[in-house]
């Protein structure tokens, strides 16, 4: 799954400032992240337009319709 900060009016996990919380309760509330080795969430769409998202797609030649 890939978040996207346009989406953000029907889908609040994605917004960047959620994004950064959840990131901050997996450093401070599990064990890897109390070990320096938090999980890390990528969020490589997140300031795209949907114009850019489906150019990068295509350029990857992504099957959109399995998508």
């Amino acid at each position: 799954m890939c978040v996207n900060a346009l989406d953000y009016s029907g889908y609040r996990d994605c917004r960047p400032d959620y994004i950064q919380a959840i990131q901050q309760v997996l450093r401070l509330g599990t064990r890897q992240g109390r070990e320096g080795e938090a999980i890390s969430i990528s969020t490589p769409l997140i300031e795209l337009n949907k114009t850019e998202i489906i150019k990068l797609g295509n350029n990857w030649r992504v099957p959109s319709e399995k998508t």
